[in-house]
């Protein structure tokens, strides 16, 4: 399976969590096809400053007429299980500063299955997002 990767902020440009750290930039070098990124619009609402003077993003379906901007970047590996899935999850997660984790203080990290292959009760659920 094709997965990419939809980045709207700093885990894009930004090497660490912390102090040089590098824990971005080696998770972007060892799993992301930077070269292949692809820019999207996306329904991005910027809602706060948070405690590290950072503005929070959220996706909004309001948002629809004034998207924001993103990528969508492929992983280097072929995704054959859901086992694999979930590892680039928590390597992602690890990347993020949540430590394996999909949730942490400041947000969540998701992933969406090919629309059509969703039950009719999951695509209403995604339909309200």
């Amino acid at each position: 399976m094709k997965v990419g990767i939809l980045i709207i902020g700093s885990l894009l440009w930004s090497n660490d969590n912390n102090p040089n750290d590098n824990i971005r930039k080696i998770w972007r070098d060892e799993n992301l096809i930077i070269k292949d990124k692809i820019h999207v619009k996306v329904p991005i609402r910027y809602e706060r400053i948070s405690k590290n003077n950072i503005t929070t993003m959220i996706f909004s379906n309001s948002m629809k007429k004034k998207e924001g901007l993103g990528y969508i970047v492929p992983i280097k590996k072929n995704i054959t299980n859901s086992e694999e899935l979930e590892k680039e999850i928590q390597d992602l997660s690890s990347a993020e500063g949540l430590k394996g984790n999909i949730t942490g203080n400041w947000g969540t990290i998701c992933y969406l299955k090919n629309k059509a292959k969703l039950s009719n009760n999951d695509r209403k659920i995604i339909d309200k997002i």
